[in-house]
């Protein structure tokens, strides 16, 4: 996950954070965040999402590099014109 690592660290560079202050405002401890730089461990969903949201970014760019979507690409790459919406897929109303 050497994308990961990478972005998170780019990312909090950008924004002028150090380690310790981005593991202040994300609830882990600093070599927690140095790991997560170095791809020697990887966050839990929860931690992905709060640091996500620190960094004002989405999951998807922070987890895989992607910063945005090819214009008019669908949201949900399952979604194609003329077929049901995935929550219309698992209740069975397709």
């Amino acid at each position: 996950m050497a994308a990961f690592s990478q972005t998170l660290k780019r990312l909090r560079q950008e924004r002028r954070l150090s380690q310790q202050e981005l593991a202040d405002l994300i609830g882990v401890h600093v070599r927690q965040v140095s790991k997560y730089e170095m791809g020697t461990s990887l966050p839990t969903l929860e931690r992905i999402r709060r640091m996500a949201e620190v960094l004002q970014v989405s999951a998807d760019e922070l987890v895989f590099g992607v910063t945005k979507r090819k214009a008019g690409a669908p949201r949900d790459p399952l979604s194609r014109p003329g077929r049901a919406a995935p929550e219309a897929r698992c209740r069975g109303d397709a």
